[in-house]
């Protein structure tokens, strides 16, 4: 992983951007910052990164008359979890403490230098 650092304000979290590989080697990159909305409450919750694929473009299929993607657009996810499966990267952990999301500073995602 490299890049991707996280901040934390009142409301939201930032992931800035960077890159990482999953556990099946695909490259996901994220661009641009990314801001998402922290719950109100809760005590402990993961910010974790996943590779996505969207089909896109789609044309007629010649048997049938349906429709069929014609290209695969890839991307990533971000979400806020509980508790990360093997399928995605975890990034952060956060933990809320007297109403206030902070970093916990022990987890460490895992970095390429």
């Amino acid at each position: 992983m490299s890049g991707l650092e996280v901040s934390v304000g009142k409301t939201a979290v930032t992931c800035s951007p960077g890159a990482a590989l999953d556990a099946h080697g695909n490259e996901v990159i994220v661009g641009a910052p990314v801001d998402m909305a922290l719950p109100a409450q809760g005590t402990k919750i993961f910010l974790v990164l996943e590779y996505r694929e969207t089909d896109t473009d789609p044309v007629p299929v010649s048997s049938g008359g349906g429709l069929e993607a014609s290209r695969v657009q890839e991307g990533y996810g971000l979400d806020l979890v509980s508790a990360p499966s093997t399928a995605v990267i975890p990034i952060a952990k956060l933990v809320c403490r007297s109403g206030r999301w902070s970093i916990d500073r022990r987890f460490r995602a895992r970095r390429v230098r």
